[in-house]
């Protein structure tokens, strides 16, 4: 469970595809565009995720973490 932060992937096509998964966060490259706008460019990145079971993840590495304390 350590360290599941962010996961980079191609096999998430939609946000129901990561229900359940512990990654705070799965990005997809392939979903990555960029736009020219004047001087600048713009990125879009597409990143899926389950609020509740990464944050419960989250707080379960945490509790591991006082307890060793």
């Amino acid at each position: 469970m350590s360290g599941m932060i962010l996961n980079v992937t191609d096999y998430y096509e939609c946000s129901r595809d990561a229900v359940g998964e512990e990654w705070n966060s799965m990005y997809i490259p392939g979903n990555t565009r960029t736009t020219e706008a004047g001087d600048n460019t713009l990125v879009k990145m597409t990143s899926f995720y389950d609020n509740v079971m990464g944050y419960s993840a989250r707080m379960a590495e945490l509790a591991l973490i006082f307890n060793d304390v």
